[in-house]
């Protein structure tokens, strides 16, 4: 809040920016909001033409339409690289959120003076300050109550401004919009108001730069600008080779207009790198050629040839022509004339690339003994503190200066040193910079010397790596950073592990599990197939296709992606009922493949009924128990030993998995004698005899005998143990065939239950959806894919053999 005594703030998340209102500007106790927002979140955003570019984030301003009695000062902190006098920061306005034009009031340093008076001196007196109010929303706080009235007050000077990159604005309005440095990274421009006297006009960033409008150019007074705009002789021979060289382009503003008398331009010639000009210009010039371009904003430039047309004169290194169009005009000094409006081309979009002030910052992080992984940035506005990486315990190792970048423009990444980046042969790792983006590049490194400190240089480059023997670049920045240890990388903030500790204890204490639930998931053959690719081959394999089904598809269809989707529709046709989701994930599992399910599963969904999760829960859990039998190779003839109690009684046969196994113990049955088989039995399952511990206390009612020697010793007595039951009696060879044939009885039982359950299943899914059944997969394009944890599978499984059914 601010009054009629005035007050300053400043930005609580970018303190460079700041309001002054001055002393007796205010009318009525006024609520001032400034916030700092994406261009994208803006309707109408400011219009840009080639060469400009948001040096800032547009300012939104309220109360819209708020006018004071007299002018207050804004500061705003940019990131436009001005070259020195290259470039220039204008101010944008927006009063209705969708007309864009440039704000008319100058804040130069005596304009400033005036509006705010002894405002800057007196500031303490007058109880500067906005009041109790700490908080604007979302972007620019207030600490007028937290700094010192004297540092809100104090005026930088001009030079200490362009130093820190702080644009003022001086406005007696609040527009909608403030587009803060909106036009940004504009082309310098000198303009002059010239009327039928006529006038010259001379470039403060190229002095040979020079117009001259004889009286009568004009009939009523109207604004000329002139623009001048270098072009570096480096960025040419990097371009176009060192027999070409480019003079500064010159433009004409307003562009299109016919002047009723011919108007005189003054460029000077091309200079090349080291080098000065090319050749030592006279009377034939064949190599020099003049373009002009008449295109106007928002459209781009297209050069022209207009040598033929346009009669020059050379004065002391500089050429001199006349016009009657205002227009671009550029000289271009190429040995090849006939593609100079072509080389011209290239080298303009170059050249109007916008540059912005950066800087490179890099966050590590160390999750294993022999690699790390880094995220590099590239920030203009961006926070220092990622919160992302925070919270992934990353730690930031390097922070360069503020760098020259170029919007658009590739930053490519080079690294010496123990640490080596991995990536795919040939490739080069890079980060694309977009001001006022999240410009992240996420890689992983290998460290080379176990032994050697894990660091490493960076060096961040404009140009691909150059090949051996080429003259080597030049960094634009080199950054020293080193992995931080795995302990630091890896340990847990201690309020975080408490508050897990004490979540698993009160759940612990009431007594509560979390129960794994049950998830459907379709997965679509098109998007599996267009995954897979070249893998589909190995995966046929694993789904049970022989390999004349494989040649015939490779053979049928041209591309890998359709031999793959021909392959899963054949897959499908050929199983029926049996090709399931989970068939797939496994045979997808099997081979590597994880990435393909999790990117294809679509509607995900929890299963609620009871039936259809007990249904997928058995489907997952047959699938599962054949996988682990896979793994561990368990086969009919070889089952699992399952652990031995202390007591050899307690041991329990084997248990019998299929039909086939007691099929073949009852033809062993009939092979084999009756006797020798219980007896062989009962060999095997005899325990070993230990002999009693002989004592010779006599104590508690212990009887005592005498051997034949005459020694004394305890009579042994027989008592029951009753810490445990007692061991089950040995069966009879008929009694374990009477058992074998229980069992299997039992799983023919269990096997139809299933069936039945199946179809009870099927029917129900049919009528909640008629026409549609998620199990049926003939000619369909999405498998459903029930999903739980996989150690459900295991714990089903020992419950299997734990109640040996």
């Amino acid at each position: 809040m601010v009054d009629a005594r005035g007050g300053a703030m400043r930005g609580c998340r970018n303190p460079s920016v700041r309001i002054i209102v001055p002393p007796r500007k205010c009318c009525m106790p006024t609520r001032v909001t400034c916030r700092l927002v994406k261009k994208e979140k803006i309707f109408r955003p400011p219009p840009l033409v080639e060469g400009e570019g948001l040096a800032a984030r547009v300012l939104e301003m309220g109360p819209v339409g708020t006018k004071f009695l007299g002018p207050v000062l804004l500061e705003v902190p940019h990131y436009a690289s001005l070259r020195g006098k290259e470039r220039e920061v204008v101010v944008l306005r927006s009063d209705n959120g969708e007309d864009w034009y440039e704000h008319p009031m100058q804040a130069t340093e005596e304009a400033v003076a005036e509006a705010l008076g002894s405002s800057a001196e007196g500031g303490a007196a007058e109880k500067g300050g906005l009041g109790g109010s700490t908080s604007m929303p979302n972007g620019i706080g207030i600490r007028g109550s937290q700094a010192s009235v004297a540092s809100l007050w104090k005026l930088d000077s001009e030079e200490d401004l362009s130093t820190k990159r702080i644009k003022r604005i001086l406005t007696s309005d609040l527009p909608m919009y403030f587009a803060l440095v909106s036009r940004v990274t504009r082309v310098k421009q000198e303009s002059t108001v010239i009327g039928m006297e006529g006038g010259v006009l001379s470039s403060n960033v190229v002095p040979q730069v020079q117009a001259v409008l004889p009286e009568g150019t004009l009939i009523r007074p109207i604004p000329i600008g002139l623009q001048a705009q270098p072009i570096a002789p480096e960025l040419v021979a990097k371009l176009l080779g060192n027999r070409v060289a480019a003079s500064p382009i010159v433009t004409i503003e307003p562009r299109r207009r016919k002047f009723h008398k011919p108007i005189t331009l003054t460029i000077p010639v091309p200079r090349a790198a080291q080098k000065g000009m090319i050749n030592q210009y006279g009377g034939d010039r064949p190599t020099l050629r003049l373009l002009f371009s008449l295109t106007e904003n928002p459209n781009p430039a297209k050069w022209e040839d207009v040598t033929e047309t346009k009669p020059m004169t050379l004065v002391d290194d500089c050429v001199s022509f006349t016009t009657s169009i205002s227009a671009r005009f550029w000289l271009i000094d190429c040995q090849n004339v006939s593609e100079a409006a072509q080389m011209a081309q290239v080298l303009y979009q170059e050249a109007v690339t916008v540059p912005y002030m950066a800087k490179f910052v890099v966050f590590a992080k160390r999750d294993a003994q022999e690699e790390g992984k880094l995220r590099i940035f590239c920030m203009t506005d961006d926070k220092d503190d990622k919160t992302l990486e925070k919270q992934e315990k990353f730690y930031e190792v390097a922070r360069s200066r503020d760098i020259e970048v170029l919007e658009g423009r590739p930053q490519f990444v080079e690294m010496a040193g123990n640490l080596i980046p991995v990536t795919k042969s040939g490739d080069q790792l890079h980060v694309n910079f977009r001001a006022f983006r999240e410009n992240r590049l996420p890689c992983t490194v290998k460290i080379r010397d176990q032994d050697q400190e894990p660091s490493a240089r960076v060096a961040f480059m404009k140009e691909p790596k150059v090949a051996r023997g080429e003259a080597p670049q030049t960094p634009i920045c080199n950054l020293n950073i080193r992995l931080p240890d795995m302990s630091d990388s890896m340990e847990m903030d201690a309020d975080k592990a408490a508050d897990i500790r004490n979540r698993h204890d009160f759940l612990r204490g009431k007594g509560l599990v979390i129960q794994d639930s049950v998830n459907r998931a379709e997965l679509k053959l098109t998007d599996i197939a267009d995954l897979v690719q070249g893998d589909w081959v190995v995966l046929a394999q694993q789904l049970h296709i022989s390999i004349s089904d494989i040649n015939h598809i490779k053979n049928d269809y041209k591309t890998v992606g359709d031999q793959a989707l021909a392959m899963l529709h054949f897959w499908v046709e050929k199983n029926g009922d049996k090709a399931t989701g989970n068939e797939l994930e496994s045979a997808l599992r099997r081979i590597n493949r994880d990435d393909v399910v999790r990117k294809s599963m679509q509607n995900v969904g929890r299963v609620d009924d009871p039936v259809e999760a007990a249904a997928a829960k058995a489907a997952m859990d047959q699938s599962g128990f054949d996988t682990f039998k896979e793994e561990v190779g368990v086969t009919s003839k070889d089952s699992m030993k399952r652990g031995m109690s202390l007591d050899v009684q307690f041991d329990e046969q084997d248990m019998v998995k299929n039909l086939d196994d007691i099929q073949e113990s009852e033809s062993a049955t009939e092979e084999s004698p009756t006797q020798e088989r219980g007896k062989d039995i009962t060999e095997g399952r005899q325990a070993p005899f230990a002999p009693p511990e002989v004592t010779r206390s006599w104590h508690d009612g212990a009887q005592a005998a005498v051997d034949d020697d005459g020694d004394v010793y305890d009579a042994l007595q027989a008592s029951l143990d009753t810490r445990r039951p007692a061991a089950p009696p040995l069966k009879t060879p008929d009694e374990e065939e009477q058992e074998a044939r229980e069992k299997a009885a039992a799983m023919e039982q269990l096997a139809l239950d299933v069936n039945k359950f199946s179809e009870l299943l099927d029917r129900k899914e049919a009528s909640q959806q008629p026409g549609i059944s998620s199990l049926a997969l003939h000619g369909s394009n999405l498998l459903p894919q029930p999903q739980t944890s996989w150690h459900c599978v295991y714990l089903m499984y020992l419950a299997a053999t734990v109640l040996d059914v």
